[in-house]
């Protein structure tokens, strides 16, 4: 059992002997299923090919329908039991613990769920900008949740009222564990915990923070540079050049706003992106205002992250979750049962879609031909300040349906290109690509799809250095 630092910072010596009440209760109980378990694992590592013995390889092939059935079937039988295995946990906290103390701490825990859920839509100091690791920060953030509680508490009370129980739900809602423990008061307690207790307490985040401190020693400098100064460069280099917005740029701006705590100005520029840009130039912008209202707890921005995942498929998986959860925590249940039809859709479409993203030996490739103009826009745009890194630039059709293709972009670097340049050429192509028009673009590593041959394909060489 493996307890955070800044949760144990939180909870009462009684309190956590609660918690510890309820994580027993599943390790008494899970003891007897250990061999299905390790049979269940054993079958998915087979199938993954992350066993290697020789005879499994062979027999694979030979039980794969057993196999199948038997994991799904297992999958089946955990998610039903799973509610009814919470249930029997937090019992343990009843009989051999106190309901109330055992309920003051799953509205803490709940708390913090809830606080996490809020954070990036409102602005913070960036956590980097010390040169060195701080280690006050665990320290720091046991307080801003213990104020955040303060300030949050009559709002977040009445979120666990309304919140919906998930049909993938592993555990049921926190009004569903209090009324099964008999409190129907949603409130913290404070009793008093040992001085060895609260002594320990203190030396489990001071230990953690030194951990963190120690590891962190050698690549801390590296995440700064990304965190902090690259941002910070980023941003003062787009005011500089007067804010201006540029539908294949602006995404990275509001990123490094982010990562710097400067969440209202992410959100400001979101907004005039929104206005001045046609719809596909926006897809980001509407992603991430919708984003921002919706861990406001703020349900008009459903219909932006909506807007976004129906103009660019890219967002379908992460805009659907947000949207999910969202209707969930906060009782929306209207908007849940259209939520619901919507993803059975969007899911199916894109099955298609994700086609677009693969090229192999076996895809339907043939010569493409743009509308006029728009080839050259685009090498204009990936070449610019990168010329000398790129060898090769290979554009071919990829034909997935009889109504739905893909133009695909294949990028040959030359060989002495570092894997930051890599990356940095590949980011700017694909900005471009899914900034400059509703076409389907796909893009793609030339180091990643070489065996396909595509310099085979008639005309596919579309920039040679």
């Amino acid at each position: 059992i493996q307890l955070g630092a800044l949760l144990l910072n939180v909870l009462s010596e009684d309190e956590l002997y609660c918690v510890l009440l309820h994580e027993f209760s599943h390790i008494k109980d899970e003891a007897n299923r250990e061999k299905i378990n390790d049979y269940y694992q054993y079958i998915c590592d087979v199938h993954n090919n992350s066993i290697t013995n020789t005879y499994s390889s062979i027999t694979r092939h030979l039980f794969t329908f057993i196999d199948v059935y038997f994991n799904v079937n297992y999958k089946l039988y955990l998610y039903a039991v799973s509610l009814v295995r919470e249930r029997a946990a937090d019992d343990a906290m009843s009989i051999y613990g106190n309901n109330e103390i055992a309920a003051s701490s799953l509205v803490k825990i709940k708390y913090y769920e809830l606080y996490d859920w809020e954070k990036g839509s409102y602005d913070t100091p960036c956590n980097m900008l010390s040169e060195e690791y701080d280690t006050n920060s665990l320290n720091n953030e046991v307080i801003k949740f213990k104020k955040a509680i303060q300030l949050n508490a009559e709002k977040w009370n009445e979120l666990i009222n309304k919140e919906i129980l998930s049909r993938s739900a592993t555990h049921p809602t926190l009004k569903m564990r209090l009324e099964s423990l008999g409190v129907n008061e949603l409130r913290i307690l404070y009793p008093e915990s040992s001085k060895a207790y609260v002594s320990d307490c203190k030396k489990a985040i001071e230990y953690v923070s030194s951990l963190i401190s120690r590891q962190s020693k050698e690549s801390y400098e590296e995440y700064r540079k990304y965190y902090y100064t690259e941002s910070k460069e980023l941003v003062e280099k787009w005011e500089n050049n007067g804010r201006h917005i540029i539908a294949e740029e602006y995404s990275d701006v509001c990123d490094a706003l982010r990562r710097l705590g400067r969440n209202t100005e992410a959100l400001e520029l979101c907004e005039n992106a929104i206005k001045i840009l046609d719809d596909v130039g926006s897809c980001y912008a509407h992603f991430m205002k919708g984003c921002f209202l919706l861990h406001s707890f703020d349900e008009a921005g459903i219909d932006y992250i909506y807007k976004a995942i129906e103009t660019n498929h890219n967002y379908i998986d992460e805009g659907l979750e947000v949207i999910g959860r969202f209707c969930c925590l906060t009782g929306q249940e209207d908007q849940l049962e259209i939520y619901r039809e919507r993803a059975i859709a969007l899911t199916e479409d894109n099955k298609i879609q994700s086609e677009a993203s693969i090229l192999n030996k076996k895809d339907k490739l043939s010569t493409e031909s743009l509308p006029e103009g728009m080839l050259e826009d685009i090498l204009e745009h990936i070449i610019f300040e990168c010329s000398d890194n790129i060898e090769k630039i290979y554009l071919v059709r990829k034909t997935i349906t009889d109504n739905f293709f893909t133009s695909a972009f294949v990028i040959k670097m030359t060989p002495d290109t570092d894997d930051d340049t890599r990356y940095k050429i590949l980011h700017k192509a694909f900005n471009y690509l899914d900034t400059c028009s509703d076409w389907q673009f796909s893009l793609f590593d030339y180091e990643d799809v070489k065996n396909v041959k595509i310099e085979g394909i008639a005309g596919s060489c579309v920039y040679p250095k």
